[in-house]
């Protein structure tokens, strides 16, 4: 009876244990980085009153017969399960995630702990401000950190100081477009105006600011008149005019085949020639008309004579009004302001006579005047009617009937009069409808009237002119014009010229620049603009800079290079793809300078000069988009008091160049001295400094360890703990490398868990009720016992 009574007492004892690390985890459920506890629970020895027996032939086995004497605290363990996290907004706290703890540290002594509540005392110790201890970690060389070393106490001074750092390394990153549009046309504007077209194979550089130079191939031009020369090889300047050779015939052609030689000596010509317009107006009275058997030429009052090839009618107006219809064999000459030549009439009808007779000579008269023409076969005499439609020649008999008579005149079916004499009008042989044959022997002669111009029947338009000119230095360029128009006293004013030169470039010179120019001669003229045509269709205007048909427009980068004082200097550098290669890959070029000169001073905004010099360098790329080879270094040479000389070295290997956009960016080492600013800690636990120069750099690492057995450690208050004989080694080294994270600005909460621990409390409760109902059943059945003796 005496063991049930022990038993209760060893539950309730037990019991209490558990209730006190309830009680314990209650009271730390707001404790920053607390483990909860647990108690589990064994049974104590068991008394044996039988032992167990195996089975025989003819019984089974036996177990055996034990009573427990209670139970006993098997463990108190500390639950290292992560806690919740609690957002602080302080930047020095850190809450740490998975198998790890902080390590701290005070004098000698080591410990542990899941507190992460740190911050910078007045010496700039990172510590735990409740107790002082120093966080262990690793303290950074000039922002450089070594985790292969043992740990010491992180210390980060406030208003710690970073020296300058001169740039020693340039590194270019990320890509060039492979697609990047090219020059694929080029056209210079020149210092004289001139504009400058680029043959599409010149793959020479240009630079605006230097001189364009070539020698004159080939001259076109054109004049104001209309009139151009498309290969010039005489001297010509723009808005001088130059007179045409009066050695040479100036040739005019007409539509209907006739030309004119303009006569150029002793007088130039001062009317108006003009293709598509017929001969100038006061071309077309001619002094006289001269005709051949085999052609006819008409000489134009200035001298000029029209050679009339097409046969043309031309037209001689006599001073009464008649004119004769002049055919081109005749050989007869028609001068103006002269009697017409003499020539006997060979037939007469109405108003037309015709003259002389025969092809040769053959002309016709048109009777404007009225004129009375008579003609006679000596018997009788005719006066012919204007309206007459006979024909009265020598040589065909004409019959003639008369309609009427009236004195001595009778009237002929043809309107004519037959005039009679006073004898034959008394005997009365001529009468109404007598009919008679009329062959007049002799013609009369024809009257001279004065020639007053002399006209084409048929004018025809001008369809081309010829001609020489004499051109600046005394050589002459013949022309043949099918549009425009000349006035010879005049001469040709030069409106536009297009020189080709010896690299195959055109250029339009401007009507500003005079200057004269001939095949042979040299060009030379300083490069104001260009104007470029791109591969996208695009175009660009250029004002400075060096340009290369094939070539990339330049892509503009910047570098900032600190010397050795810290100060900054912003150089730029360019990128130009300089060459397609589909079979060794595209080729792009690094410069200081758009010009090619490898060169480039900049003005500090204190005075002094920034002179920065690196020879442009290719870069080359595979097929596959990979840098292969290349590099480059720049060369500054200062002013401002410091070091005078600095090379840094430009790294272009982690360029690619696949088709895409251009993200090129280059970075450099180096800084300017700065204050330490701002600190902040990533999930690996690097405390990361913030100078006011701009630059960030590592300043420590806090350090995390990882026990075989950390529910073996040792609590020693404070929420630390320290090693024991049951925790194992530490193994102290970075979180990444344990595979820990932090959390920065944030506490890790209490593991806790209120539900559960109300749960266990209950559930204790319960037992411990129990256990104590057992001691006083005992304590009665001892008392009955005694009783029983009573």
């Amino acid at each position: 009876m005496m063991r049930s009574l022990y038993s209760g007492v060893s539950g309730v004892k037990g019991h209490q244990t558990r209730m006190d690390v309830v009680g314990n985890n209650i009271a730390n459920v707001n404790t920053t980085g607390f483990k909860s506890g647990r108690v589990t629970f064994a049974d104590t020895l068991s008394q044996t009153t039988a032992n167990a027996s195996a089975a025989t032939g003819n019984l089974g086995g036996t177990n055996p017969k034990q009573i427990g004497l209670g139970v006993g605290v098997a463990s108190i363990d500390t639950i290292f399960t992560d806690g919740s996290v609690q957002a602080t907004g302080k930047n020095t706290d850190v809450a740490l995630s998975g198998n790890g703890l902080f390590v701290v540290k005070s004098g000698n002594e080591t410990y542990y702990t899941r507190d992460g509540a740190f911050e910078f005392d007045e010496k700039g110790n990172y510590v735990l401000p409740g107790s002082g201890h120093f966080v262990q970690g690793w303290t950074a060389n000039n922002g450089v950190l070594n985790t292969n070393g043992g740990v010491g106490n992180i210390q980060i001074q406030a208003g710690k100081s970073m020296e300058a750092k001169a740039t020693t390394v340039a590194t270019y990153q990320n890509n060039l477009d492979a697609a990047e549009e090219t020059v694929l046309g080029m056209k210079i504007t020149d210092a004289k105006g001139n504009s400058i077209t680029l043959d599409p194979t010149n793959t020479n550089p240009y630079t605006i600011g230097d001189n364009y130079t070539s020698t004159v191939r080939k001259m076109a031009i054109t004049f104001a008149s209309g009139i151009s020369i498309p290969s010039a090889t005489g001297q010509y300047a723009v808005n001088s005019s130059y007179q045409l050779d009066t050695t040479q015939p100036f040739s005019v052609n007409l539509a209907n085949g006739d030309t004119i030689a303009v006569q150029l000596t002793p007088t130039k010509s001062t009317a108006t020639w003009r293709v598509g317009s017929d001969v100038p107006s006061n071309m077309n009275s001619a002094n006289s008309y001269v005709g051949s058997a085999t052609a006819a030429t008409v000489t134009m009052e200035d001298g000029s004579v029209l050679t009339n090839n097409s046969g043309t009618t031309y037209d001689i107006e006599l001073q009464n009004g008649d004119v004769i219809q002049v055919v081109a064999g005749n050989t007869n000459t028609y001068t103006v302001n002269q009697n017409a030549p003499t020539a006997n009439i060979t037939a007469i009808k109405g108003n037309k006579i015709t003259l002389d007779g025969g092809t040769a000579n053959e002309a016709i008269l048109i009777n404007n005047s009225n004129t009375p023409y008579s003609v006679s076969d000596g018997t009788h005499t005719i006066e012919i009617s204007s309206s007459s439609t006979k024909t009265y020649d020598a040589t065909n008999p004409g019959t003639l009937t008369i309609t009427s008579v009236s004195g001595t005149r009778a009237t002929l079916d043809d309107g004519s009069t037959l005039v009679l004499t006073s004898t034959q009008a008394a005997s009365g042989i001529y009468v109404k409808g007598y009919s008679f044959n009329f062959n007049a022997t002799t013609m009369p002669a024809f009257t001279q009237q004065n020639v007053m111009s002399i006209r084409s029947e048929n004018p025809s338009a001008i369809t081309r002119m010829s001609g020489t000119v004499i051109s600046g230095d005394g050589t002459t360029d013949t022309f043949t014009a099918t549009s425009g128009y000349i006035v010879p006293s005049d001469g040709l004013k030069v409106s536009e010229m297009t020189l080709t030169d010896s690299l195959g470039s055109s250029i339009k010179v401007s009507n500003t620049d005079t200057t004269p120019y001939k095949v042979g001669s040299n060009y030379n003229s300083a490069i104001s603009s260009l104007l470029l045509n791109m591969s996208d269709g695009t175009t660009s205007t250029q004002t400075s800079g060096k340009y290369t048909i094939g070539y990339s427009l330049p892509l503009t980068t910047t570098l900032t290079v600190y010397d050795t004082l810290g100060n900054a200097h912003s150089v730029v550098v360019y990128f130009t793809k300089t060459k397609t290669d589909s079979t060794n890959g595209n080729q792009w070029t690094a410069s200081v300078n758009v010009d090619g000169s490898g060169k480039n001073t900049i003005t500090e905004q204190d005075g002094s000069t920034t002179t920065i010099e690196m020879s442009d360098t290719v870069l080359q790329f595979n097929t596959a988009g990979k840098y292969s080879d290349g590099s480059g270094t720049l060369n500054l040479t200062l002013t401002n008091g410091a070091t005078a000389a600095q090379k840094v070295t430009i790294d272009v290997s982690k360029l690619t160049q696949f088709s895409g956009n251009n993200t090129v960016n280059g970075v450099c080492d180096g800084n300017a001295a700065g204050t330490l600013k701002s600190i902040s800690i990533d999930s690996s636990g690097i405390i990361t400094g913030t100078y006011t120069n701009g630059v960030s750099q590592s300043e420590a690492q806090i350090a995390v360890a990882q026990f075989t057995n950390a529910s073996g450690l040792t609590k020693t208050g404070a929420s630390l703990y320290q090693q024991s004989n049951n925790s194992g080694e530490p193994n102290v080294k970075t979180a990444k490398d344990l595979g820990v994270t932090m959390q920065a600005s944030t506490l890790e909460m209490s593991n806790v868990d209120i539900a559960n621990e109300f749960s266990d409390m209950i559930i204790t409760q319960r037992g411990f009720q129990s256990n104590s109902k057992i001691i006083t059943v005992s304590d009665e059945m001892l008392e009955t016992m005694i009783n029983m003796k009573r």
